[in-house]
């Protein structure tokens, strides 16, 4: 018990009113405010405790019997304490410290204004001060207000940490206090972390929170999961799992946070995450609903249009960013499919010259080379302001920031390998990612394959990260060729007769050594269909051999047959092919040789 001595008394003002947001705040954000107070990381303590009086004894939360009359709450700390005089202003001095609650300077105020509304009695304790808020009735401006006060008692004993004391409390009020374990996470021992950031300010947390989850009754038909912030619920969200994040920018009245902070801050515990079940969940999510409107999956909205680059030939830029500078491995980029646009001293070396503010990529390359070199692995370092790729839209590159956390549509996270481990446990280790195409589905299907369908910017990280895709084996399968050989005894008489005129072609034009000819019916894709193929062909196969292929159909007759061999016959001796300046000079001069034989 408290024994005052040489108790002083006075009053202070505040520069708020009692209608200082009066319709955000009842008795629920009372009791959440009061109690966030006295929270550790707010206290600078160890300890946070709720007493409840019932017939005279002090009762914790978890033994007080909520059938019986609380006379008296006592929220308590064992913290620094803090001055009174913080009452009068608009101030936090935890509003630098990551781990508070309190960041605004509102809440013992908007606490106090809001238990005078809702006639609850309430009063402040810490260091050698009581507060009890009282209202101060004046005329402004022809206007009626009631401004925030408090009456201060004040002696000469301290006590520990501080307290927020309710008296009498009406039975709404006493339910509030009941239902706090659902509210903050200080008092509930049933909830569990299933993964949690690292060596953070505050290591935001995805959790399993205990309590039943009615179904949002709207189009998406989701459960109602909750949103703590440091600790405290602030409001609840369309999500798979809770949420315990050390976010900063929430509304003073700590009602909502912002939805793009939300997700912000949720993106880092996905793209991280370590635990099977959160990743299963996400997964199989993705796969019932492809335009899932819940957080876990609205992180990934983002790469929907990610681009392949694998398959696309655009420039890749590396982990380490310095200012403004981005590095262009430019083996990899094709001056069609992409045009850079440089600012003004773009090159971060001192090259002898400046390039044109707009040029294509090959132009950048021969500028590059000539002034800054190929030491450091073909990579180039240059200032582009944009890139425009073809086919896409452009892309500023001023707005990744950190490289590392912000990629955009070119940049695909590097996920745990546990997502693909996840993904084949679900589906099986013959599962790829669907195209959305269903000829190139089926096709996938027909060799094996089982096509799953996923949310679109799961399904392109998920490639990224190194599952198979139906799109991409349809690329690969496309660009399987085979032809069709024919043996030599299986051509008819005819056909015999016309490749008969090797021998004297060869003897005609001087050609010393003989030449393998090979017969082929047709080139033919992974399917057995035939594609569009050359005439002729001049190949080495896998043993090293050389050879001179023509199609059959070329066998009809001499006029067919001897252009297609002749043209094969100099890419054969030469090496080159016709429009290059040896084959070329080798036509020219088996030509003119032609010409003096007949003279």
């Amino acid at each position: 018990m408290r024994i005052m001595t040489k108790m002083t008394e006075h009053t202070i003002e505040t520069s708020l009113t009692l209608d200082y947001r009066r319709e955000r705040w009842g008795l629920e954000r009372i009791v959440l405010d009061a109690i966030s107070n006295h929270l550790p990381e707010d206290s600078n303590g160890t300890t946070v405790s709720i007493k409840l009086k019932q017939e005279g004894t002090y009762y914790t939360l978890e033994t007080a019997d909520k059938e019986k009359v609380v006379e008296e709450i006592i929220f308590e700390d064992d913290g620094a304490g803090y001055d009174y005089k913080l009452l009068t202003v608009l101030y936090s001095t935890k509003s630098a410290d990551a781990l508070s609650v309190g960041q605004f300077g509102e809440g013992l105020k908007m606490v106090a204004a809001a238990t005078l509304r809702s006639n609850v009695h309430m009063q402040y304790q810490s260091r050698n001060w009581i507060a009890k808020p009282s209202v101060k009735n004046e005329t402004i401006d022809d206007t009626p207000i009631s401004r925030l006060c408090f009456d201060i008692d004040q002696d000469e004993n301290n006590i520990v940490g501080s307290r927020t004391i309710f008296s009498h409390p009406r039975t709404e009020l006493v339910e509030q206090i009941f239902q706090l374990p659902q509210h903050v996470l200080a008092f509930n021992h049933e909830y569990t972390v299933l993964y949690s950031e690292k060596h953070q300010k505050y290591n935001s947390q995805i959790i399993n929170f205990p309590f039943s989850r009615p179904i949002i009754e709207d189009e998406f038909n989701y459960e109602r999961r909750k949103l703590f912030i440091k600790g405290v619920k602030i409001q609840e969200i369309a999500s798979l799992f809770d949420y315990n994040l050390g976010l900063e920018d929430i509304t003073p009245d700590r009602l909502y946070a912002h939805d793009t902070s939300i997700l912000n801050a949720i993106k880092p515990l996905i793209l991280g995450c370590e635990e099977k079940e959160v990743i299963k969940s996400i997964i199989e999510e993705a796969k019932k609903n492809t335009n899932s409107f819940a957080y876990e999956l609205r992180i990934f909205d983002e790469y929907r249009r990610l681009i392949n680059l694998e398959e696309s030939n655009v420039p890749t830029i590396p982990k380490r960013r310095y200012n403004n500078q981005i590095g262009l491995k430019l083996p990899s980029v094709k001056k069609e499919d992409i045009t850079v646009i440089l600012s003004p001293e773009a090159i971060s070396e001192s090259p002898p010259s400046t390039p044109s503010s707009l040029m294509d990529i090959s132009a950048v390359i021969d500028f590059l080379k000539k002034g800054i070199g190929s030491k450091d692995e073909d990579m180039y370092i240059i200032k582009p302001k944009s890139l425009i790729l073809k086919d896409y839209d452009l892309f500023d590159l001023d707005q990744f920031g950190d490289l590392n956390h912000s990629r955009n549509h070119l940049f695909a996270p590097t996920l745990s390998p546990l997502w693909k481990t996840t993904f084949y446990e679900l589906y099986g280790q013959n599962a790829i990612i669907a195209s959305g195409d269903t000829n190139r589905d089926a096709d996938a299907e027909r060799m094996g394959y089982i096509p799953i369908k996923l949310h679109e910017g799961l399904a392109n990280v998920l490639i990224h990260n190194g599952i198979k895709s139906a799109t991409q084996l349809a690329k690969r399968n496309e660009k399987i060729m085979n032809y069709h050989w024919i043996p030599l005894d299986q051509l008819t008489a005819e056909e015999q007769i016309t490749l008969a005129r090797i021998e004297k072609i060869n003897k005609k034009i001087n050609v010393p050594e003989p030449i393998e000819v090979r017969i082929y019916e047709g080139l033919y894709d992974w399917k057995d269909e035939e594609v569009k193929s050359e005439k002729s062909m001049c190949q080495t196969d896998s043993g090293g051999a050389r050879y001179i292929g023509i199609r059959r159909s070329e066998l009809a007759t001499k006029q067919q047959f001897d252009p297609q061999y002749i043209t094969r016959l100099g890419e054969y001796v030469t090496g080159k092919k016709l429009y290059e300046r040896e084959g070329t000079d080798y036509y020219v001069e088996t030509l003119a040789r032609l010409l003096r034989e007949k003279k």
